[in-house]
């Protein structure tokens, strides 16, 4: 099933007496599958970014200058994101064996 990534969190933070965004905060949620499957996985991550962030940083503007989901992604590392969804589904579907104590165990 694919993953699939949709923008569910934008709140603009703006400055006192100015109508420019000088951060966001962003919420991406992963979905692997649909509700009734037995492989269904979803995860919700939250990041807020400030328009002066060395990596994700922006230009201030209003909020009318923010006109896409496109745009407000790309302000998030959203291969990160990705591959630790892709670790959460991977060991939430793989559990391991059966677990047995080591009594004999000392710390060194």
């Amino acid at each position: 099933m694919a993953i699939v990534a949709d923008l569910t969190t934008a709140v603009p933070y703006l400055s006192t007496g100015t109508t420019n965004v000088y951060a966001w905060e962003i919420g991406v949620t992963f979905t692997n599958g649909v509700p009734a499957d037995s492989d269904y996985y979803q995860s919700e991550f939250f990041t807020t970014v400030e328009f002066d962030d060395p990596n994700y940083g922006f230009s201030l503007v209003g909020t009318s200058g923010w006109t896409t989901q496109d745009q407000l992604t790309a302000l998030v590392d959203m291969d990160h994101y990705s591959a630790v969804f892709e670790e959460q589904v991977t060991s939430v579907s793989t559990p391991p064996g059966e677990l047995t104590a080591v009594t004999g165990y000392s710390v060194p």
